[in-house]
């Protein structure tokens, strides 16, 4: 099982639609998977309810109203079982199947570990039609005009598994080595 988790910009215009996209791409992914949306941006808590995922508003924040990284973990970690795999992604990133293809076959290499990846840009302006075969086209569209994202970028999505030694390290640190790494996925 892996406990997806993010914290979403304000649910408005573009970001709405690509948000919106990702989220429900997660849910798609099946009962090896539970997504969980942190935060009380705009329109969090009406997404939520539309996709059928858990919404946790209350998040510590700084004084800008940032949410402190630290405080989503620990709760996601709290919501997760000791089986389930913590994955935090940005809310902009859609999943496919190759996703938890790619959890699995590194899991089933050694239990502990750090998985690293990059995401993959293209521009979608609209609500993506979630029928039969969409992850193949999708991932056709990917392949003909995507565009890998540049280096320098933070992280898209991190996963940790709760038995590491490393799941204990503050979140802020993990992200720190993760764009050091230059990488968009993170698996402990």
């Amino acid at each position: 099982m892996v406990l997806l988790f993010t914290i979403p910009k304000p649910f408005k215009g573009h970001i709405r639609t690509i948000q919106y996209n990702a989220m429900k791409s997660w849910t798609l992914l099946g009962s090896a998977v539970k997504v969980v949306l942190f935060g009380n941006e705009e329109g969090s808590s009406s997404v939520a309810k539309q996709l059928g995922i858990q919404h946790i508003p209350d998040v510590l924040c700084n004084d800008l109203g940032t949410p402190i990284i630290s405080d989503v973990f620990s709760k996601a970690r709290f919501l997760a079982d000791e089986t389930e795999l913590l994955c935090y992604v940005n809310a902009d990133i859609i999943l496919t199947d190759k996703f938890l293809q790619s959890i699995e076959r590194a899991r089933a290499k050694k239990k502990s570990l750090l998985m690293i990846g990059q995401r993959w840009d293209i521009e979608q302006r609209e609500f993506i039609e979630f029928t039969t075969g969409w992850q193949d086209r999708r991932l056709k569209r990917v392949s003909k005009e995507g565009a890998l994202h540049p280096e320098t970028d933070s992280p898209g999505d991190r996963v940790f598994d709760l038995d590491n030694p490393w799941a204990a390290v503050k979140a802020h640190l993990l992200a720190g080595l993760a764009t050091a790494l230059r990488c968009q996925c993170i698996l402990l």
